[in-house]
């Protein structure tokens, strides 16, 4: 046994336990939250523990190779700041060094320039993983016999403090990063307008954000842990390409897919899908979904309004042109109708003639009407004065054709802002036609209340109901196209200008039919203080 590892000879050579005061000061130092602290009140009751005025706890740094002095008790600057990792070497457990021993590291140089009468080391961690070292030392008392015991038991406690605090700083770490991942998660499902699913590798549904709920119709209590297929209904490419996600292979763009709602619905997406991976095992499987319903409407709504852009120009100029010509037939069936008798057979023939061209004049009127639309000076408007005065001049046609009228208009509803003439137009065209389908008596029945849209604005609604044969259902989608119409003197532009003038007036008209009953229903935007 080499001499430093041997207690000195004229120690005080009596073997006493450790006072309770001292381990329950040390016990102690573990409620102390702050490393520091907690260190220095090991350390003050180390001191009375091993009978040293001088201890010191160095602790290793990490990525350099050295040992870094934390803190002690007593005169401990008289040790030096910093050590080399080289004072580790070797030590396995506690050792004492006496003054008249031989001076080979840095620590022993300081404590013979200082002179201290001993110096007992003990290392901090694992006997292959030392993360420190604690020294005990003294300037004239002689170390006692359980010096190194001692040491080592005051050794364990730091480090196990060193050890609870780092595993303290990590958990700190970990539940911010987690708060902060929770966060994240919070901020993506209330705003990300893509919706997010993760699946788990027998493609299970595990997790769905807000935007993948709105768009597929089920929430999370609902679709946690159902199969994928029952949630996410689709075309055949969607089962291949989350096989392939099963065996690590990514989807970056599936392409145009139409999915399935909750409902039966079905709508355009665009689906992104990639295996979530963790040493090439795949743990879960994220799908990102893209309603492309919305910007495929906007297309073709661009399309149409670029074509209508184009049919009105071309239109408008084929109108003008047939105009001229008619109006001179027209002229020239006037003076021969003039220049023959009354009673010649060839009157008549002139009369159904003028007729026709009249009816030629009412239609290029009417295309010119729907190819350029105007533009509206807008006034605050009340429909329920503009529907009670249009039903009072068509009040005698209303009585000819033993038709009832049944009025629910709701009291104080606000006006709207709107253009007097073209409404009057809107309202006119729907109740004649609902007159003209009542040829053998019914009921007209006009509604008026206040509605909110989904998005919480408020809107008047005016129903237009009817007791006639109703519109089968396949003209009911045809309605409202240019040029189409079941009646034989028709112009088939009626109802187009009237969808136009609502659009103009930035509301929606629809209509419901069945055999019986016809209703036509308009929405239109209360006009607000900033309208």
């Amino acid at each position: 046994m080499k001499t430093e590892d041997k207690p000195p000879e004229e120690s005080s050579g009596a073997q006493h336990p450790p006072p309770w005061e001292n381990l329950t000061s040390l016990a102690s130092a573990s409620q102390e939250n702050d490393l520091t602290a907690a260190l220095q009140t090991a350390l003050d009751g180390g001191s009375s523990l091993t009978g040293a005025s001088l201890l010191a706890v160095y602790q290793a740094q990490d990525r350099l190779p050295t040992l870094q002095l934390l803190g002690g008790c007593g005169q401990y600057h008289l040790l030096p700041e910093q050590l080399s990792a080289h004072e580790l070497a070797g030590l396995t457990k506690p050792k004492l060094w006496i003054t008249w021993n031989r001076v080979d590291s840095t620590l022993r140089r300081a404590a013979r320039k200082a002179d201290l009468t001993y110096v007992a080391m003990a290392p901090l961690g694992q006997p292959n993983a030392c993360i420190g070292l604690v020294v005990a030392a003294d300037q004239s008392q002689p170390p006692g016999e359980e010096i190194l015991p001692r040491l080592s038991l005051l050794a364990a406690t730091l480090t196990s403090l060193i050890q609870q605090h780092a595993r303290y700083k990590e958990l700190q770490k970990t539940v911010e990063s987690q708060r902060l991942l929770d966060t994240l998660l919070n901020t993506l499902n209330e705003n990300l307008t893509e919706g997010v699913l993760l699946l788990s590798p027998d493609l299970r549904i595990k997790w769905l954000n807000h935007a993948a709920e709105m768009l597929l119709g089920f929430n999370n209590r609902e679709a946690i842990d159902q199969p994928a297929e029952q949630i996410l209904i689709g075309s055949e490419a969607l089962p291949m390409a989350l096989t392939d996600a099963q065996k690590g292979f990514a989807t970056y763009n599936l392409g145009a897919t139409h999915l399935y709602r909750r409902n039966g619905e079905d709508f355009l997406a665009l689906l992104k899908i990639f295996p979530l991976s963790n040493q090439e095992q795949v743990e879960n499987i994220l799908i990102m979904l893209q309603d492309l319903s919305e910007k495929e409407l906007m297309r073709m709504q661009t399309q149409q309004l670029e074509q209508r852009a184009s049919l009105g120009e071309v239109t408008a100029a084929f109108a003008h042109e047939v105009r001229n010509p008619v109006n001179n037939i027209s002229l020239g069936l006037q003076n021969m109708a003039l220049s023959l008798p009354d009673g010649d057979p060839l009157q008549g023939k002139l009369a159904k003639m003028l007729q026709d061209c009249d009816r030629i004049e009412g239609l290029v009127k009417a295309v010119l009407a729907y190819s350029r639309p105007t533009e509206y000076e807008m006034e605050l408007v009340d429909l329920a004065v503009i529907l009670e005065r249009l039903l009072d001049r068509l009040q005698p046609r209303i009585t000819r054709l033993n038709v009832r009228l049944n009025l629910q208009f709701e009291a104080d509803c606000p006006p709207v802002a709107g253009n007097l003439r073209a409404l009057e137009q809107v309202f006119t065209n729907l109740i004649t036609n609902s007159l003209e389908a009542m040829n053998d008596g019914g009921e007209l029945i006009i509604k008026l209340k206040t509605i909110l849209s989904p998005e919480g604005r408020p809107y008047l609604e005016v129903g237009v109901a009817d007791t006639g044969p109703g519109i089968p259902k396949e003209e009911q989608e045809r309605i409202f196209q240019p040029f189409y119409t079941t009646k034989r003197t028709g112009t088939g532009l009626g109802l187009p200008i009237v969808k136009q003038i609502i659009s103009a007036h930035k509301g929606s008209i629809h209509l419901t039919s069945f055999p019986g009953a016809t209703v036509f229903y308009i929405h239109l935007p209360v006009s607000e203080p900033e309208d």
